[in-house]
């Protein structure tokens, strides 16, 4: 038992560190989820957490396509703004980030991004 904790030693001076991080990344959203327009849309790799504080919101590969479609009627849709958030994930150790800032492939192109409505 006491060689699988020797194993693991290395991460713990950073989990707190990262942990800490990643919960004020989300104290910040609920800030400014609170403070957006019903009509705006968010661009984010992280849509899960803004679609929980009722936050239209899309990931950065299906912007990309939308815009690339009609960026007039992307923008006309959102007209409370399109906000770009860089969240804390994007920041981490390069081998923590490559999934989220890395090259990625192009998904097939969507109608239009999820809704997650305000009461």
């Amino acid at each position: 038992m006491l060689l699988n904790w020797g194993t693991a030693l290395h991460f713990v001076p950073t989990l707190g560190r990262e942990a800490g991080e990643a919960r004020a990344d989300v104290a910040w959203v609920r800030t400014a989820a609170a403070a957006l327009p019903p009509d705006a849309l968010v661009i984010s790799a992280n849509t899960g957490l803004w679609c929980l504080l009722e936050t239209n919101t899309v990931q950065p590969e299906t912007a990309a396509h939308l815009l690339d479609a009609d960026p007039a009627v992307f923008a006309r849709e959102h007209s409370g703004g399109i906000y770009l958030h860089w969240d804390y994930w994007a920041n981490v150790e390069p081998q923590g980030s490559a999934p989220i800032a890395g090259p990625r492939a192009k998904p097939s192109p969507p109608s239009s991004p999820p809704r997650c409505v305000r009461a």
